[in-house]
């Protein structure tokens, strides 16, 4: 039912051989310490081989604009130099510190830096600036009684064709999905270089979820088999929201949390068609493929919420991790 690839070496062959333009890495949630190496492990092999790539974020560019200038030394900071724990963000001049605000993300962003000096890595944000669930907010800027401005003044100063693009799409007030698709293209056009999509699954995925189109499912449109999308499943350990450490596929009744519900399959074939002790497993997926992951963590157990439940068929690549450890807070 599944292709079994070796390694995470031969996926990257694999990708090489097939003149792939642009990789989504997907993951069911940003708060696993695993997930943030599987990114990792792959952008370094990437970026080995390809010597320039764009890495494009879900995250606003004004946010992102910071992180790029970091790790192409155009500002100062240090991991384990500059910051102590404290009860402040580190980052949080560089990005959003709901998301980011781990040692994992130190690390990964140390070591962007640390490639930087033998290759090319330039970041982009790539979200919406305003979410489309702030309907309130949507419709005073509509009707031009709030300024886009007001919540990232430093864009104002920005006189690039990608912030002025941003701000004209934004505008819009599109899917989102759509938007950072779009906004992806915008910058390869422009770069020509080859390009890495960081995203939760729901996000990367290659087809529809419930009646909305993914950001894959529109990279697909645009750059067909082209464009290859990776996701990632796990069926023990924890993660970390909220600064809280959550048992995966545990229900938690609590509100705002992960509930994780072992209704997939994959979790169950894996057990039965693979002993022994292991870090990963690396999948190219089939049209025969019948088996389900979690696309983000926020998943729920009645009907309304299955849209969160994805055939791993609709990506190319599943990367399967046996067991996760729950991002390391910096904030204490």
């Amino acid at each position: 039912m599944l292709d079994k690839i070796k390694n995470l070496d031969n996926l990257i062959e694999k990708i090489i051989k097939n003149g792939i333009e642009l990789v989504g890495i997907g993951e069911f949630s940003h708060g696993t310490h695993e997930c943030w190496k599987v990114k990792m492990d792959l952008i370094e092999r990437l970026v080995e081989a390809k010597g320039e790539i764009d890495i494009f974020f879900e995250d606003t560019y004004p946010r992102t604009k910071n992180l790029d200038e970091l790790i192409n030394n155009k500002q100062k900071f240090q991991v384990g130099k500059d910051y102590k724990f404290r009860d402040e963000y580190p980052l949080k001049k560089y990005t959003s510190n709901r998301v980011y605000d781990c040692v994992e993300f130190l690390i990964f962003m140390d070591k962007l830096r640390n490639l930087n000096k033998n290759y090319k890595i330039n970041i982009y944000g790539v979200d919406v600036l305003i979410q489309w669930s702030e309907e309130d907010l949507k419709q005073e800027l509509l009707h031009k009684k709030k300024s886009i401005y007001e919540f990232y003044p430093e864009i104002k100063k920005d006189k690039s064709k990608l912030a002025k693009y941003i701000i004209k799409n934004q505008e819009k007030f599109s899917n989102g999905n759509k938007f950072m698709a779009d906004t992806i293209k915008f910058i390869k056009n422009g770069s020509k270089r080859f390009g890495i999509f960081l995203g939760h699954n729901e996000h990367v995925v290659n087809e529809k979820i419930r009646n909305f189109k993914t950001t894959g499912y529109y990279l697909n449109e645009y750059y067909g088999d082209k464009y290859v999308s990776i996701g990632t499943a796990s069926n023990g350990g924890e993660i970390r929201y909220g600064g809280e450490r959550i048992p995966i596929f545990k229900l938690y009744e609590k509100p705002q949390t992960f509930p994780f519900i072992d209704r997939g399959s994959m979790a169950r074939y894996i057990k039965v068609n693979y002993k022994g002790k292991k870090d990963q497993l690396v999948f190219k997926t089939t049209d025969e493929t019948d088996l389900t992951i979690f696309s983000v963590g926020w998943a729920k157990v009645d009907d309304e919420d299955k849209y969160y439940i994805k055939n791993i068929k609709d990506f190319d690549y599943v990367i399967y991790l046996f067991k996760t450890i729950a991002v390391h807070n910096i904030i204490i």
